[in-house]
């Protein structure tokens, strides 16, 4: 089951008579391990070689939802930003890393909000499963 799904999601969904941010707790898959595979976040997203910025670029991936392998501790700071890397099987069986920054699992952080008398009120927030 590599390289599950693809598509473009927006960024929150409609739920009941509101909505959830972000897409991927309402959009994943039923029966996909939700420990197992993860969302890529982005379009064109590389995938590269080794777990480094300066690696060799090996595919690209736009909100696809692929295996995830290991995190490695190892991190680099990009931009300002610091993110572990994420090996991941990209769909056509090779191994890649991902940086972290690019990457959501089914049970992170997640709200939901509804209408109520005219304003938009946060019904509940998921810390993570």
């Amino acid at each position: 089951m590599e390289g599950i799904t693809r598509g473009t999601y927006a960024r929150a969904t409609k739920s009941g008579s509101g909505f959830c941010a972000p897409y991927i707790s309402t959009r994943y898959p039923r029966g996909l391990n939700s420990f197992d595979y993860i969302v890529i976040t982005g379009e064109d997203v590389e995938v590269k070689a080794e777990p480094y910025e300066i690696a060799p670029v090996i595919s690209q991936l736009s909100y696809d939802i692929v295996r995830a392998n290991n995190f490695f501790r190892l991190q680099d700071r990009i931009d300002g930003e610091r993110h572990d890397w994420l090996e991941v099987t990209i769909p056509d069986g090779r191994l890649g890393y991902v940086w972290g920054k690019y990457t959501r699992g089914e049970l992170d952080y997640r709200g939901c909000f509804n209408h109520v008398e005219g304003k938009w009120v946060l019904t509940y927030f998921l810390a993570g499963d």
